[in-house]
């Protein structure tokens, strides 16, 4: 086999294997929207499989960097191939904006993500959250504000607004 072929084998595995991942973890975010978000177990569970969803895309998004960088990839920053070589190291937060910042160098898609702005301050509490629900040290880790609430939910719609703008712009750019 070629090294282009196994090199297209190894892509079409990765969106294989995000369509599969898709399929579970949507299937999951939809059962809980179905239900009353109104309890704090139904909201930590909401926070726990829409992080989950986010950072299994995130991860998807990262193998198919993978091969990109087998290839005539461009010029990404050491940190950004660092993340894309090893998850190792680095929190969610991270390991989020440096893998999807990436993605877009990588297939040329633009505008690039913002990751300056409020949306991206705001969001990161979305992901620290889930990483105090996921290892609760004391009881108030556990506790989700009613006030917070509204704004959790944004921060979650905007975490998964630049993943799937991403799947959006590929898509476009190499169906159009």
């Amino acid at each position: 086999m070629s090294n282009q072929a196994a090199l297209q084998r190894q892509m079409d595995d990765a969106f294989d294997n995000y369509l599969a991942l898709s399929e579970v973890l949507l299937e999951d975010l939809n059962a809980l929207l179905d239900t009353e978000l109104g309890s704090q177990a139904s909201q930590r569970n909401f926070i726990r499989a829409s992080v989950a969803m986010i950072e299994g895309y995130t991860h998807c998004i990262r193998e198919m960097c993978l091969v990109g960088l087998q290839c005539d990839a461009p010029a990404l920053t050491a940190r950004e191939v660092a993340t894309l070589k090893s998850e190792r190291g680095l929190d969610t937060n991270d390991r989020y904006k440096l893998t999807v910042r990436a993605a877009y160098k990588m297939f040329d898609l633009s505008p690039l993500p913002d990751f300056s702005g409020k949306h991206w301050t705001s969001a990161q509490e979305v992901l620290n959250k889930r990483h105090q629900l996921m290892h609760p040290k004391v009881p108030s880790d556990l506790n989700i504000p009613n006030s917070s609430w509204p704004a959790i939910k944004d921060d979650v719609v905007w975490l998964m607004n630049q993943l799937f703008e991403f799947f959006k712009l590929l898509q476009k750019k190499h169906d159009g």
